[in-house]
């Protein structure tokens, strides 16, 4: 994710929900790319990426992803912060925070108790979940106020002793202008309508430890990508919505974590525990390549042509680049310790990533540069 704040179109979705994520996109969700400003057609073939440091950003403990805003300067971090999951009515120490992008300094700060994922869904909207307290929390960006916080189980189902918890929402995609699917890390799937704050349905288990959502183009139908390790099988689940029936699955090994949809239907996965990348078509449920990196592969991200894939590293401390048009790494980025959350910017201007071990986020410009005068890893 969604993602950049890259206003990115879902895949298949009705005309309605286009026409709204014209301004949403994702950091957490595997919605695709609008035609962003650098197409494919417009980076030469000799061309590749280098990365220029801007600045490090201090953040609070534990920053698990960052989204770009595509129009207003500024970008937000969510932090776990080292927040527990004990029964108490008090937000914190989890943070939303919101940063200028053009000062960098610190503009708003929401307390959440651990606070996971975030997901820009509109222009002033941004949604984030909330992993200690089971709610997904609907944020206004113009006024700085909650608008909503969605549960993501029913009322029947009691939580651990002695926490707030018991399933730990993960992931967002949209599937209208006011529902979501959300990935429960420790069981099931939730549907949500985030504008009125209510729990649309709740879906058993169906996979050991579900993340990135995949839509199906032309279907109601999604994949998950089911974690596994240590509590099953890595997996990549296709289930339907409507039915909560699970239809297919293809196993993987290791650990799909990540998803990036792309404009012609098809998406990028990173699989974390095998240290591969796998191209993927969703209509046909089957593989187009594979890529060992190995490191801990963490978030991926594409700039706006699609050509370039960016991938945290969290076990090396590296953000690497692949060019998917010959399938080479271009560039090995060395940033801090342990890369989480990564984002790429919708107009492919900045890459930003999290580093989870340090409270910190570091911002680099992205550059499209002949081949020869780049860095080569």
């Amino acid at each position: 994710m969604r993602k950049a704040y890259s206003w990115r179109l879902l895949v298949a979705r009705p005309l309605l929900l286009i026409m709204m994520l014209v301004f949403a996109a994702s950091c957490s969700t595997s919605a695709t790319r609008d035609s962003g400003a650098e197409e494919s057609k417009s980076i030469p073939g000799n061309y590749t990426v280098k990365l220029k440091f801007i600045k490090r950003i201090k953040t609070d403990a534990q920053p698990k992803q960052v989204c770009l805003h595509p129009e207003r300067n500024e970008f937000y971090v969510v932090n776990l912060n080292n927040g527990g999951g004990a029964v108490t009515k008090e937000l914190g120490p989890g943070t939303l925070q919101i940063f200028s992008l053009d000062t960098f300094e610190l503009l708003h700060e929401e307390p959440a108790r651990t606070a996971v994922e975030c997901m820009i869904v509109d222009r002033d909207r941004l949604l984030y979940s909330d992993m200690f307290r089971d709610e997904v929390v609907y944020f206004d960006l113009a006024t700085r106020k909650v608008l909503t916080r969605s549960p993501i189980k029913p009322d029947t189902i009691r939580n651990f002793g002695g926490t707030e918890y018991r399933f730990m929402p993960k992931i967002i995609e949209p599937v209208s202008d006011s529902q979501a699917l959300v990935t429960l890390w420790l069981g099931g799937m939730a549907r949500i309508d985030f504008k009125k704050g209510e729990l649309v349905k709740h879906f058993d288990k169906f996979c050991a430890l579900p993340r990135g959502i995949l839509p199906v183009p032309g279907s109601s139908d999604v994949y998950i990508m089911c974690y596994g390790i240590p509590h099953g099988p890595g997996e990549i689940v296709r289930l339907n919505p409507d039915t909560g029936k699970v239809t297919s699955r293809i196993r993987t090994g290791g650990s799909p974590r990540h998803v990036v949809a792309l404009k012609d239907g098809t998406a990028y996965i990173s699989n974390l525990n095998s240290g591969e990348i796998y191209h993927f078509d969703p209509a046909k449920g089957s593989f187009i390549h594979k890529m060992y990196m190995g490191g801990g592969i963490n978030t991926i991200d594409v700039d706006p042509s699609g050509r370039f894939l960016f991938i945290s590293q969290r076990e090396l401390d590296l953000v690497s680049v692949i060019d998917a048009s010959t399938w080479t790494v271009v560039l090995k980025q060395k940033v801090g310790d342990y890369p989480t959350g990564l984002d790429v910017s919708y107009d492919g201007k900045y890459m930003a990533v999290t580093n989870f071990h340090e409270a910190s986020m570091d911002l680099f410009e992205i550059q499209y540069v002949p081949a020869e005068k780049s860095e080569q890893p």
